[in-house]
């Protein structure tokens, strides 16, 4: 920058030559970062955090993964309610904390949940139930499951429908 001793140096000018240094290693480290799964735009931001970029430089890499549809806040929350769908089955309650936590603004919760059925998951919920509790007396069965699928973030409704089901239709008393 051609500095020499008793020379003012202009901040806005070491700024901006600081971001010009910056912004190619960052974009670099995004694109590392978004190869290996899918994340929210929070969860980019943090990572950049991390790596101490400038916050003009993470501003400005956020914007361009976006406009580059690298990284994209819908189409991760969706990517969630499917994975969370068969493998791991969630209720909207639990899926809706979920996406929260990774900072996924309201609108778009809601907009991915309205897809969404817990009843869809009916008959996954009555077999995972069935492997998980039917070795169990009935009254333990139904407390664990109850408990288990509560935790999942499944209605009380949905929850008391598959309990019966699960132990009702396998011989077991819920009573």
């Amino acid at each position: 920058m051609g500095l020499e001793s008793d020379v003012e140096i202009d901040a806005a000018a070491v700024e901006e030559a600081a971001v010009r240094k910056q912004a190619p290693a960052a974009r670099k480290d995004t694109e590392r970062y978004l190869a290996k799964s899918e994340h929210t735009v929070n969860q980019l931001r943090k990572h950049l955090l991390d790596k101490k970029y400038l916050e003009q430089v993470i501003n400005d890499t956020l914007e361009w993964a976006k406009r580059s549809n690298l990284v994209n806040d819908e189409r991760y929350a969706s990517i969630f309610l499917r994975s969370h769908s068969s493998n791991s089955p969630m209720g909207k309650y639990r899926i809706h904390a979920e996406l929260r936590r990774k900072g996924i603004k309201e609108e778009i919760i809601e907009s991915v949940l309205e897809e969404h059925e817990d009843s869809e998951l009916y008959e996954i919920l009555i077999r995972t139930v069935k492997n998980r509790y039917a070795r169990l007396d009935s009254d333990k069965a139904f407390r664990r499951a109850a408990g288990y699928l509560k935790r999942r973030g499944f209605n009380s409704d949905l929850i008391m429908m598959v309990i019966k089901s699960a132990f009702v239709d396998s011989g077991e008393d819920t009573s």
